[in-house]
């Protein structure tokens, strides 16, 4: 069998305790001759088919329904069986065998049979695989198919970006969209998304939907989010209309599995000092050097010389109408704690 594999990790071994290792129970021999291994079956492999017994198993997902077509070969055997209509199949295994159970779009599975007669394999789907299907808004289809422009963000490339509004967690994460914070004032400090520059005169941003629902990208956490999907061309259009114009961004949340509770949290925690806190004069000198640089500039003076005598002799006990506080330095003094939790039951 040319396309038997075998996987084997070892250290300081000869040719032939590896060939031992690799050949155990195949019924395969080996003849090392000068630099050349020959390979030939050996006559006790009928022993081994007489030694063999039944096993009757079902393969399902984690939902409970039947993998149909499921391939179940014993490892480092050459037979093997797929599975039925019904998700069952039936193989003939010597001692000690392991099966292998292999479909599309799920982990490969390994069990060891042991005494068993009858087994049951749970199959866990391969969110790697299914990486390679782009969801549109006519269905899904294989990204090598796809004829429009569709960028995806995976949940774990979200999960790496500690933003406080999920329109900056889009920022550099897809081609061809922009996003800009216009502002960094609690509240305000959302992102103006933007695909592919601006596309029309009046309102240019993309077309939003959650789950198929619209609304705002803010209105969700980012934790919560599966993956996103970004249509950039004029094809979008066909599928959502006329709001579609300027692409559509399209967010799938994250779902939870029949039968199983899962309990996730995510958090961060981060300190923040200011990176530049110029060391300021004190407020007389900024008035006397103030009046220096308009008088050097040909420009007439800001404080007259009455505003100056008065800030040097009343200026000490009168702090209310002569202020000198570096409003800059008390307010920014020392080090910001910022911290985000998401507990997330399913």
């Amino acid at each position: 069998n040319k396309h038997l594999k075998v996987s084997i990790n070892v250290k300081d071994k000869t040719i032939s305790e590896i060939l031992d290792f690799v050949l155990n129970n195949t019924g395969i021999t080996y003849q090392v001759n000068n630099k050349a291994i020959v390979l030939s079956y050996n006559n006790i492999s009928t022993v081994q088919q007489q030694a063999k017994r039944q096993i009757i198993g079902m393969v399902k997902d984690e939902r409970g329904e039947p993998v149909i077509g499921a391939n179940i070969i014993e490892k480092r055997m050459s037979n093997g069986v797929v599975t039925d209509t019904d998700g069952k199949f039936t193989i003939s295994v010597g001692d000690n065998a392991v099966l292998q159970v292999s479909y599309i779009g799920y982990v490969t599975q390994e069990m060891a049979v042991g005494k068993q007669s009858s087994i049951v394999i749970v199959m866990i789907e391969d969110f790697k695989t299914l990486e390679e299907v782009v969801v549109v808004g006519y269905g899904t289809q294989k990204r090598v198919n796809l004829t429009g422009s569709v960028a995806s963000v995976s949940s774990e490339v979200l999960a790496k970006r500690q933003v406080g509004q999920t329109s900056l967690a889009l920022q550099g994460v897809a081609p061809g969209v922009t996003v800009m914070q216009r502002s960094g004032q609690p509240g305000l400090d959302a992102g103006d998304i933007k695909i592919r520059g601006i596309g029309t005169l009046n309102n240019s941003n993309p077309l939003i939907l959650v789950d198929g629902l619209e609304m705002g990208i803010n209105n969700i956490d980012v934790s919560t989010i599966e993956s996103i999907s970004v249509l950039k061309d004029a094809a979008s259009s066909s599928i959502y209309g006329s709001k579609a114009a300027n692409g559509v961004i399209l967010i799938t949340t994250k779902r939870a599995s029949e039968g199983k509770f899962n309990i996730s949290y995510s958090g961060y925690v981060a300190q923040q000092t200011p990176t530049n806190l110029p060391d300021k004069v004190n407020a007389l000198d900024h008035i006397l050097l103030l009046n220096e640089s308009k008088i050097n500039a040909g420009a007439g003076v800001v404080y007259t010389e009455e505003q100056i005598k008065n800030w040097i002799e009343k200026g000490p006990n009168d702090r209310d109408n002569y202020p000198d506080t570096n409003w800059q330095k008390e307010i920014l003094r020392g080090s910001g704690l910022q911290q985000n939790h998401s507990l997330t039951l399913t």
